[in-house]
């Protein structure tokens, strides 16, 4: 929608924030688009920070699911051949359908290969379901990237501290005194 909102911001020269656009599509023609102003980091950021966190944690196998939109495409497009090339072995890289009601055939896949770390780009939706069935079947892996839902609340409304460990793009950092400064600001 962001692709939307930018060409009509520029058409109507009505400057619109797109809080949310990690496109890269639309991040390469933001030089045309002066209205169109963006704040969240984008896949360069955000994959080479999950690459490096994925190298400091010990992660050596990598099961890759992504929602079947731009978003995960980019997303997983961006961070695969990465992982790669910090010799983390990708041992499944599978899309989901946007609408899925079901993930647990697919985390159940993921369990079976015991790899180290799960990297999903999804959205909110998905995402809650993702954890509340990998809690389930008890898939638990060193590090689980669930993208931008991370940050959510509803992550914590509705799993409390089992939130812990659980990583994405933001978020918060107990421990980190700038962070902790700049709250208190």
């Amino acid at each position: 929608w962001h692709f939307a909102m930018a060409t009509l911001a520029n058409q109507y020269k009505y400057p619109f924030i797109g809080t949310s656009v990690t496109s890269e599509q639309l991040r390469v023609g933001y030089h045309k688009l002066p209205y169109f102003f963006v704040i969240e980091m984008q896949w360069p950021q955000i994959g080479d920070a999950l690459v490096d966190l994925c190298v400091q944690s010990g992660v050596k196998s990598v099961a890759n699911i992504y929602v079947g939109t731009l978003y995960g495409i980019e997303g997983s497009g961006y961070v695969v051949p990465r992982l790669g090339v910090k010799g983390i072995d990708v041992a499944l890289i599978k899309s989901y359908p946007p609408d899925t009601m079901d993930l647990s055939p697919l985390l159940k896949e993921i369990k079976a290969l015991n790899v180290d770390a799960v990297v999903a780009t999804s959205y909110l939706r998905d995402a809650l379901l993702l954890v509340e069935q990998a809690m389930t079947i008890q898939l638990n892996p060193k590090l689980l990237y669930i993208a931008y839902p991370a940050t959510d609340p509803a992550f914590e409304n509705k799993f409390g501290k089992n939130t812990e460990g659980l990583v994405g793009q933001g978020g918060w950092d107990p421990n980190n005194p700038d962070a902790v400064d700049w709250a208190k600001r």
